[in-house]
């Protein structure tokens, strides 16, 4: 998306009051209307506007997070943020994506790669290339770091559905959480699966994966 112009609306006030207004230029009346996919932040956010007493979230599925988020994950994306990327060329980055994301996001073909670089790219005005996203994400990530506030009040309201994916081997979402979030809010409302050699967050971008979301859509009600 563009980058806003203040750097401090990257935080879940302005993200919160974005939705709501996408679902008003929608005309998204009803409440409990709208089935919820959230990857990582996104689930999050999904968190937050499924305990809302008016929800218009009728169904959730969560890639990879909880109501919880250990604190060495934080340390580790705040470091992260703080570092610039800069690479020659966009094979140079695709190949660095590659790289880095494969031991989390799993195997995928040279063209799926391909596309993920290519959303993930920005190329700068010297000719090098970075990352897409602003950098001063990192300046409210000091104030208000993703994930830092628990979210357990919001998932002990939920009532909703909620097919809640896991990534293999991620610590970000540990199983321990996925354990704990089975036992409260939705309780058996709640499907957990777990998606074999992936970290965080899995890529939803192939038949196996897609297969899992299509079919816990088309055998679960509201």
């Amino acid at each position: 998306s563009d980058y806003l112009k203040n750097p401090q609306d990257y935080c879940y006030r302005q993200y919160l009051d974005d939705i709501h207004i996408l679902f008003d230029h929608l005309n998204i009346k009803d409440s409990h209307s709208i089935d919820w996919l959230g990857v990582s932040l996104g689930g999050l956010l999904g968190f937050r506007l499924a305990c809302l007493p008016d929800t218009k979230i009728k169904r959730l599925i969560i890639n990879d997070i909880g109501p919880h988020v250990p604190e060495a994950d934080l340390n580790f994306i705040k470091r992260v943020l703080h570092e610039d990327y800069y690479f020659d060329s966009f094979e140079d980055f695709k190949n660095a994506i590659k790289a880095l994301r494969e031991p989390s996001y799993g195997k995928m073909s040279d063209e799926k790669w391909l596309n993920m670089a290519k959303g993930m790219v920005r190329e700068l005005p010297d000719g090098r290339y970075t990352f897409a996203y602003d950098p001063l994400i990192r300046d409210v990530f000091d104030i208000e770091p993703i994930g830092d506030v628990p979210l357990w009040p919001c998932w002990d309201q939920m009532t909703q559905p909620c097919l809640v994916l896991r990534g293999e081997t991620s610590t970000i979402f540990p199983q321990s959480v996925a354990d704990e979030m089975q036992t409260r809010g939705p309780g058996e409302k709640m499907s957990l699966e777990i998606i074999p050699q992936c970290g965080h967050v899995p890529p939803l971008n192939n038949d196996e994966q897609i297969k899992i979301v299509c079919d816990w859509l088309s055998k679960t009600k509201a």
